[in-house]
């Protein structure tokens, strides 16, 4: 199953953030923080070349690291 991105205004991404929040006050197991979705609202664009140029480029393609991350966590129970 593939799932669609859809957008979304920021109002309506604060509004679920402080839902989400309310639910996770009352334990309901929910996989993500209101906090994550407010900054969801934000343009953050982050540049590499610093970490490359101190740490090498890394040896793994961005499809394995994904797949891998995304396994992780399914094996862990956070998805």
């Amino acid at each position: 199953m593939h799932m669609r991105a859809i957008p979304l205004p920021a109002p309506v991404i604060y509004l679920v953030a402080w839902v989400v929040d309310i639910l996770r006050r009352f334990g309901v197991p929910i996989p993500i923080e209101g906090n994550q979705l407010r900054l969801s609202t934000r343009m953050m664009v982050f540049n590499c070349q610093k970490s490359w140029k101190e740490l090498g480029e890394p040896r793994i393609d961005i499809q394995t690291s994904l797949r891998e991350t995304y396994m992780w966590y399914k094996a862990h129970g956070d998805l």
